[in-house]
């Protein structure tokens, strides 16, 4: 999908820890044309798409491995 990964972290207490997390274990992305798309004002649909298949893909993943997903809510208004 085009989605560099910078870091991944399953262990919330590594989280914690790791100023790129909010203190919940998680994914984070560097993708520099994102940023300068979201710095502009102006996100192109084809950035919105690419990374809403990866937040549902990661919450399907958290229900399928513990029949919920807590972090989806939060992946979602993030997104």
């Amino acid at each position: 999908l085009g989605c560099p990964v910078e870091a991944c972290l399953l262990d919330p207490l590594r989280a914690a820890t790791d100023p790129r997390f909010q203190g919940a274990a998680g994914t984070v992305f560097f993708d520099p044309l994102l940023a300068d798309a979201m710095r502009a004002g102006s996100v192109p649909r084809s950035s919105v798409d690419r990374y809403s298949v990866v937040v549902m893909a990661g919450i399907a993943a958290e229900a399928e491995l513990h029949g919920q997903a807590e972090g989806g809510r939060a992946d979602e208004q993030a997104l």
